[in-house]
Parts: structure tokens; sequence; C-alpha cells
């Protein structure tokens, strides 16, 4: 990534996160909140970025209390309390009829004393000492009615208080992952522009540096199998010199088997000798390449030149691989050519 365009996107993830600050802290009425004002004003004159990256933005970013679902739940409050006064109606009704009905009995019987007739039948009758209304059948059903009352109160009011808690519980939800939303795009803000670090960039480099030499060991173990056979070739140069030799003294022979078997001699270690030339080629550049990417990471970035160098590294084991191949199999040739060579030459 070239630096105008490194540049370009800082310069958008800014913008970007700033109007996502802006719209939250408006909209949940968080514009006075001193870390918002802060970190707002901090991100748009880049000042402090290092101390803002090392902190946890669910830590400074207040939260947010939902009041979704209180109006139901000041309803519910309301409904409750008229409940808790009408549990006492009944009973202080029945005890005002009492009351009433005792000073009634009290006249009756001071006016009729040779009357039988007792409390309940006069609470019951009156007998135009005691008012309808206070008579025990009236008033047991208006204990009734207070009680089915109540029981419908109860019901409503549980079902406020629920569906407030629900609908506040739901809000909060959505309070608390919109928050968390935010707190992921400042984390994310603050890892692309803070500064890096002497710890950060010596850890990058000794993490490079140990892949560079893994990647080294690997080429070295290779390339000392690879010198083994070259070795092994350089031996086998005397045996082919030699039956050369005696090939030239018996061409006289015209022999055409002879003739048959050093055309396709020739022909194998030619072939050979050309891809491990390719193989040598590939090899060379993909060590060029790693040099390439090592000044090209460290002037750029550290941290991507790891990956790079892994990816030579594979590039390298996987050429170094396949030259070790070529010669393996152009050791075969060799020694297969110069058997029938002998052959030949003994015949």
């Amino acid at each position: 990534m070239s630096q105008e365009s490194f540049v370009s996107q800082k310069q958008d993830a800014k913008e970007s996160i700033l109007k996502k600050l802006a719209f939250w802290a408006t909209k949940r009425e968080l514009l006075q909140d001193p870390n918002v004002l802060d970190i707002i004003k901090d991100i748009t004159e880049d000042r402090n970025l290092g101390f803002w990256a090392n902190q946890d933005p669910l830590e400074f970013m207040p939260s947010v209390d939902s009041n979704a679902g209180l109006k139901f739940m000041n309803y519910a409050k309301i409904f409750a309390l008229i409940r808790n006064v009408l549990i006492f109606l009944p009973v202080a009704v029945t005890w005002k009829a009492v009351s009433e009905a005792t000073t009634g009995f009290a006249e009756f019987v001071s006016v009729n004393s040779a009357t039988p007739v007792n409390f309940l039948e006069f609470w019951q009758n009156g007998y135009g000492y005691l008012d309808d209304f206070w008579t025990i059948g009236f008033i047991a059903e208006v204990d009734f009615w207070i009680i089915i009352l109540v029981i419908v109160i109860t019901l409503v009011t549980n079902i406020l208080q629920a569906n407030g808690q629900k609908v506040n519980a739901l809000m909060n939800e959505v309070l608390d992952q919109e928050r968390v939303n935010l707190a992921i795009e400042i984390k994310k803000y603050f890892f692309m522009v803070k500064p890096s670090s002497v710890e950060t960039v010596n850890n990058d480099v000794l993490l490079a540096i140990e892949k560079f030499n893994q990647g080294a060991r690997e080429f070295n173990k290779i390339s000392g199998n690879i010198e083994n056979l070259s070795d092994y070739l350089l031996k086998a140069v005397p045996q082919v010199q030699s039956l050369q030799e005696s090939m030239n003294k018996i061409a006289i022979s015209n022999n055409a088997d002879l003739e048959k078997v050093l055309s396709s001699f020739t022909s194998q270690v030619d072939s050979g000798v050309g891809q491990l030339n390719s193989t040598l080629n590939e090899l060379k550049n993909n060590i060029g390449v790693i040099n390439d990417l090592i000044n090209e990471s460290l002037s750029n970035s550290v941290s991507n030149m790891s990956q790079d160098i892994d990816n030579s590294n594979n590039a390298v084991k996987k050429s170094a691989r396949k030259l070790e191949s070529e010669l393996e199999s152009l050791s075969s040739q060799i020694n297969i050519t110069t058997a029938n060579l002998k052959a030949k030459n003994e015949d």
C-alpha cells in the first residue's frame, strides 16, 4: 500500500469514526460527557492517540440507561397503590356497617324490649332503625365487588409491570449492543493510527528475523543435498569422457545401435542440464525476491514482512526441492546411459 493511499484511508476512517461518535452522543444526549468530548476533540486534532489506543473503549464510554417502558411501570405503580388501598376498604366498610347496626339495634331493643329479635336478624332487616346500605346483605355485596376490583387491578398491575420491564430490557440490550459496536469501531481506528512503539517494532523485527533464519536453515539443508549430487555428477564426468574415447575408437565400425545409444544419451544429458539451469535460475530469482521483500517491508511495515518472508521461504523450498529432484533424475539418466554404453563397448 502506497503512502498516499494509507493517508487517504486514515482520513476516511477518521471522518467515519467522528460521524459515528457525534451521532451516537447526540442521539443519546451525551454531548456534555467529558470523556466523549475529550475523545472527539483528540481524534479531531490527532492528539493523544497512543493514550486512547491503550484504553478499553467500554471503560471510558458512558453507559446509557433506557427510559423505554417507564410509562408502563409508572402506571403499574399507580395501580398498585390503588390496589393496596382497596385491600383494606372491605374491612373498613364492614366495620362501619357493624357500628351502624350496633347503634340501630340498641335503639330497637330500647323501644321493643319484648320483641324476640337477635342481632343478625336485625342487621339483615333493619326494621326502620338501620339504613338499607348498612344491612349485612348489601355490605357483603359491596365487599364482594371491592375484592373483584382488587383482583382486576392486581392483574392489570402485573401486566403493566411485566410489559414495562420487557420493553426496558429489550431497549437496554439495543443500547448495550450499540455501545459495543461503537467501541469496536473506536478500537479499530486507534489500532490503525496508533504510533508504533519501540517494543512493537522490536518484536516484529525479531519475528521477521526468526522466520528468515528458519528459511535460511531449510535452504542450507537442501543446498547440502544438491552439493552432494553435484559432486556425484562431477565424478561421473571422467567416466563419460572415457566412454566417449572408447566410442571414438570403434566409431569406424558404423555400429547403428551404438549411434542410437549415444544420441539418446546426448539428448538426455542436454535435457537434464536444461532443466537444471532453469531450476537454478528460478531459485536465484526467488532469493532475489526475498531480498526485495525484506527491503520493502522494512521501509513500509515490519509486520507485513513476516508474511512476505514466509511466502518467499516456501518458494525457495519448493524451487530447491525441484532442483534436488532434477539433479537426482539427471544422475539416474547418467547411470543408465553409462551402463548401456559399457555393455555396447564390451560387445
